[in-house]
């Protein structure tokens, strides 16, 4: 079920509750964006009696009616954030997406999709024994940030990307899981997260950077 309250445009809330069904044991949005023909969603669904974890992009026309998803097969994918994975760009949306399963890696990746919910171009981005992805983010000059956890070392991580996906920066923090990144006003990067280690475990965190990485200040 999809519940959804949104904003449009200084009108009143649009409010209604829409029951997808299909072949699967559960289907979870992540992100939706409001587009000319109604709402477009950013979900995974996995089949039932399966391992199989796709990525699906939906479309519900202004009323909440389905219309039509488009599913993104692979043997387990995860774009789960903990505010939105993906985020729009001129033409598209764009979703940093880890595919775990693969024996003991993670890889992870970047998808552009076009405005039906196909992809246009894929990345790949980086491999490890767990990597998380939890968040991206659109620069002011249109590059991308993703963020999230990786092992080892359980660090917070913001990849900086430009706008066709190519890695323009890594950058690595200890002690605390990256769930969330956006860029100020001012220019700078902001990660928040969840402390990880013994004397800091389940604390809030929030760091601020430059646009090279190091670290000006955590709290």
């Amino acid at each position: 079920m999809i519940g959804l309250l949104t904003p449009a445009w200084g009108q009143l809330p649009i409010q209604f509750d829409t029951v997808r069904f299909g072949p699967v044991s559960y289907a979870i949005g992540y992100s939706v964006f409001e587009v000319e023909a109604g709402f477009q969603v950013f979900n995974l669904q996995k089949f039932s009696g399966t391992s199989f974890q796709d990525l699906v992009v939906s479309k519900f026309d202004v009323g909440g009616g389905f219309m039509s998803e488009v599913h993104h097969a692979s043997y387990s994918a995860d774009w789960i954030g903990s505010s939105s994975p993906a985020v729009t760009v001129y033409d598209g949306f764009v979703s940093g997406v880890a595919h775990f399963g693969f024996g003991a890696v993670d890889s992870l990746f970047v998808y552009k999709f076009n405005g039906s919910g196909d992809t246009v171009w894929t990345r790949f981005i980086g491999a490890d024994s767990s990597l998380v992805h939890r968040a991206t983010a659109r620069t002011l000059d249109g590059d991308l940030l993703l963020a999230g956890t990786r092992d080892p070392g359980r660090k917070a991580y913001i990849f900086h990307l430009d706008s066709v996906g190519n890695i323009m920066g890594y950058h690595p923090y200890d002690d605390f899981n990256g769930e969330d990144v956006a860029e100020g006003k001012d220019g700078r990067w902001y990660l928040c997260g969840i402390g990880n280690q013994t004397n800091n475990y389940g604390r809030a965190i929030l760091l601020r950077s430059d646009t090279l990485g190091p670290q000006l200040w955590r709290y």
